[in-house]
This record gives structure tokens, sequence and C-alpha cells, in this order.
């Protein structure tokens, strides 16, 4: 079994890549906030019998970001914590506001983000891992 420091573990015997960060919790709880944004918006919708003033604006649009957020983790967000090697198809690096973020592109479509690295080194044994099980980056 290989584990690095940031919790991702390789479990031979089922060939599944355990992740511990939380994200299920995470994604749990933005999609709450957005039922209850989109919830709220489509009140402030019916509540407006006087017309379409500033309030309804601004209700309009957080319900909008909100529907395209909930859709957007529903449909192409994975917060599995095992996941077959054979389900990962590569792993993407992308550079947002100067800071790497590293993703686990799936088979089905879907998108794994993992947790930052604290360290280089546990970067590097983690390349190390994917590259043992012949995953690409």
């Amino acid at each position: 079994m290989f584990a690095c420091k940031m919790k991702i573990h390789y479990h031979k015997e089922t060939k599944t890549l355990v992740i511990d960060d939380n994200s299920k919790t995470q994604a749990r709880l933005i999609n709450f906030i957005a039922i209850a944004n989109i919830f709220n918006a489509s009140v402030w919708m019916i509540k407006s019998k006087d017309g379409f003033g500033t309030m309804e604006l601004i209700w309009l649009t957080i319900g909008i970001i909100s529907l395209a957020t909930l859709c957007y983790t529903l449909l192409k967000q994975s917060n599995v914590k095992k996941i077959p090697v054979a389900n990962i198809r590569r792993l993407n690096t992308k550079t947002v506001f100067g800071k790497k973020r590293h993703i686990l592109q799936l088979t089905n479509g879907k998108y794994r983000k993992l947790s930052d690295f604290k360290t280089d080194t546990e970067y590097a044994d983690f390349q190390q891992l994917l590259q043992e099980l012949e995953i690409p980056n």
C-alpha cells in the first residue's frame, strides 16, 4: 500500500485510489447553499408584484449563478472517496491565479479535484505513484 502525507492511498488488492480530503462534505454544503439561494430567488420573483426592481434583479442574478453552480457540481464534479484505477483517465494540472490545481479526469467525463499538496516531495511522490499505475499526466 502506497501512502502520501496528503491522505492519498493506493490499495493494491482492490486496485483503487483512496482520497481522504472531505470533499463530499464540502460538495453537500455548496449544494445546500445553492438550493437555498434558488429557493429564496424564486420567492423574491413570485413575491414581486410591484414590478421588476433592483432587489429582484439581484436575486435573479444570485438564482442564475446558484443554478449554474448546482448543475456544475452535480454533472461535472465527482466527490467519490474510492476511485478504481481503471476509471482514471489522466491527471490535469491547471494554474489559476498563480496556484497549481490538480484534477483527476475520470472515464465517465467527471473531474475529481485534489486538495493542495503541502510540499514538492508530496507532489513528486504522487507523480511517481501515477507513473507506476501508468496514468498519464
